[in-house]
């Protein structure tokens, strides 16, 4: 959310006489006559930067302008605090889940977290390979498929 200080590209300490010099560099630089093409984006900046600064040059109006932004940035931040807790209660109440299904993959002698189901054909993992298939069928790995495996366990 730019503030109307950023729109005039100045600090919030500024004074008028620095609020008034970059009114008019910003002004020029983007006045709908001098950038052909592009004059409805021309337009509306122009717009902005005339708004903020009819705020910015009057006293009465920039305080009046500082205590509500004030004011509403204070309503932000709580707010945005109160969603980030939250967020982490939610994050807390996950936790145990995920650390149970990490310990379910850690007794796996495989090191992926990846599904194996019914075999793959790595050494480590072969004795859970059954040998008593009645037809050969396909084995799903990481990468795809590994083949056929055949009666007696081996690839086929």
């Amino acid at each position: 959310m730019a503030t109307l200080y950023d729109t005039l590209g100045v600090h919030a300490h500024a004074t008028e006489d620095e609020i008034k010099r970059a009114y008019r560099k910003a002004a020029m630089k983007w006045h709908p006559d001098r950038n052909s093409g592009a004059e409805e984006v021309a337009r509306a900046t122009f717009q902005e930067i005339k708004d903020a600064y009819a705020i910015l040059s009057d006293a009465e109006q920039r305080k009046v302008y500082d205590s509500v932004y004030a004011e509403q940035m204070r309503q932000w931040e709580s707010v945005h605090a109160r969603h980030q807790k939250a967020q982490a209660e939610h994050e807390r109440q996950r936790a145990p889940r995920t650390k149970r299904r990490m310990r379910r993959w850690s007794r796996s002698p495989c090191v992926s977290p990846m599904k194996a189901t019914i075999a793959t054909c790595c050494s480590v993992c072969s004795s859970a390979v059954s040998a008593k298939r009645a037809a050969p069928r396909r084995l799903p790995t990481a990468i795809g498929f590994a083949g056929f495996m055949s009666r007696s366990g081996g690839e086929g």
